[in-house]
């Protein structure tokens, strides 16, 4: 149950309402004593307890279970037990070692288990394991109930984002989505978000859900339920709201206690306004319970909106992109390919609603690119960041084993070329995009591109820099994520050892 571990002054006013309707006074509330209606099961509750019984974090297969639990305690209340530990909260290092080894059983690594990442066990129902997965799993802490129950609740990351400002318009494009258009002259080189993106201070009073509802974020709720429940399963699923949505509720918007969790959320808000690192952008780090909610308002001298069924724009975790690779990986010494050791994804707003055109075509990248003769330049960066940057690609900067610290660094938008007003804001996402099946999509094409470049490398449709000539991918490679650069580093040490 979500609200299990707070006092009844802790619940927000929605979960107050929803205890008393089961039946719940403050007094048996705070003392762990069940009202009436949990002997009842699922099925024999009505709507409006079926509904109050939602908002305090059930489902039928949760209620269901713990149900019976209740119902069997009288039972063996005489009888020894013992205490069933989950372990999923816990750090490798602190487990026990029959609980490490009941997890390497399932597939885990401790980088893994740490970076809450899943291994293909994990989409087996219960039946569907032999019977040793399953005692590794119960030796964990799982039943079949527990094991097979939804997921957890979202965590929720609502964001306003202007529709114009100084240096973008955001606009409405038929069969693509929300497209941004340059709002200013630019010059090659050049920071391209130089003005406020949102209301400023939003990060601390609306971004992160908290125990206490802000008036701000409880308002951005209700008007993001309305939307929903005209827009949210009808609206347009192209562009940046192509991937699977699911139906909300207001309990969704509320905060949760994410302090000894693993997946709590990582914001780091890059909007700032002091000239060293001049930059209006919002990065989060995701997880597969994320989600941002950006609603999309007017500017503060603008009175520019877009369509109804474009107010908000949903982004699950499936729209951020890999990035990390695999911590410390040496194609060399670890003799395989790489491996996902984190479900960490990253998504950046408002850059996110860049769209792709290939090579030549894109008009901004992400920090760095190649010169004309090869050399890497990151003209946002610092000129000491610039002078590491290049020791790092020559090979010379030997003591820090070619891998340059990311932790100072800015990810920061930044004009390939002379922008006029009005041309469209375009990344090339093969710089992040290795495979399709990194993401779960299968080989089929992600899209087929209609930039109209004749240099399009996309035009047969996109599956990935993976596809690519390995003379390209090496040019690209510096300018790559880091889970590509794994991957171009294994496929050059196999040919160097004379493999396929």
């Amino acid at each position: 149950m979500k609200y299990e571990d707070y006092d009844w002054k802790e619940l927000s006013k929605a979960a107050k309402d929803a205890a008393k309707l089961l039946g719940y006074t403050r007094k048996m509330w705070n003392n762990d004593k069940e009202p009436d209606v949990t002997d009842l099961d699922w099925n024999e509750l009505n709507p409006k307890q079926q509904k109050a019984a939602i908002t305090l974090g059930y489902s039928k297969e949760i209620w269901d279970s713990s149900s019976s639990s209740s119902s069997s305690s009288d039972s063996s209340s005489s009888s020894s037990s013992v205490e069933v530990v989950r372990y999923d909260k816990y750090d490798w290092k602190d487990l026990p070692n029959a609980a490490k080894d009941a997890a390497k059983f399932l597939g885990y690594t401790p980088h893994m288990w740490n970076n809450d990442t899943e291994p293909d066990v994990t989409e087996l129902d219960w039946d569907e394991m032999n019977p040793r997965q399953q005692e590794a799993a119960m030796t964990l802490g799982y039943s079949k109930e527990i094991w097979e129950a939804p997921e957890e609740p979202p965590n929720l990351i609502c964001l306003q984002i202007y529709t114009e400002t100084e240096d973008y318009l955001l606009v409405d494009k038929e069969d693509v989505g929300v497209c941004m258009l340059a709002n200013r002259e630019m010059k090659g080189d050049e920071r391209f978000f130089q003005s406020p993106t949102g209301p400023e201070g939003q990060e601390k009073y609306l971004c992160r859900p908290s125990q206490i509802m802000t008036k701000e974020r409880q308002s951005f709720a209700e008007r993001f339920m309305e939307w929903q429940s005209t827009y949210g399963q009808n609206a347009p699923t192209v562009g940046a709201s192509e991937c699977d949505r699911r139906n909300f509720t207001l309990a969704d918007f509320e905060g949760r206690d994410d302090d000894d969790d693993h997946d709590a959320l990582s914001f780091s808000p890059e909007h700032t306004k002091d000239e060293e690192s001049k930059n209006y952008c919002y990065f989060f780090e995701m997880l597969p319970r994320h989600c941002v909610l950006v609603e999309l308002i007017a500017g503060p001298n603008s009175n520019v909106t877009l369509p109804p069924e474009r107010q908000f724009e949903v982004l699950p975790y499936d729209e951020a992109i890999r990035w990390c690779g695999e911590d410390d990986y040496d194609a060399a010494k670890h003799k395989r390919p790489p491996k996902l050791c984190s479900a960490e994804r990253d998504l950046e707003v408002p850059g996110h609603f860049s769209n792709h055109a290939c090579g030549a075509s894109a008009t901004v990248y992400d920090n760095y690119r190649l010169s004309n003769d090869g050399v890497l330049v990151a003209p946002a960066q610092s000129p000491e960041r610039q002078a590491q940057l290049r020791a790092w690609m020559e090979g010379k900067d030997e003591d820090d084993d070619r891998e340059p610290s990311w932790e100072e660094e800015h990810n920061v938008l930044t004009t390939y070329k002379a922008m006029h007003v009005g041309s469209e804001v375009l990344t090339d996402y093969v710089l992040w995009h290795w495979c399709n099946v990194d993401y779960d999509w299968g080989d089929e094409p992600w899209f087929h591109c209609i930039c109209g470049d004749i240099r399009c490398h996309s035009a047969s449709g996109f599956h990935g820099l993976k596809c690519f000539p390995l003379e390209e991918q090496k040019r690209l490679y510096w300018v790559c994520s880091e889970w590509i650069q794994n991957q171009i580093d294994w496929k050059l040490y196999q040919l160097q050892q004379g493999k396929n």
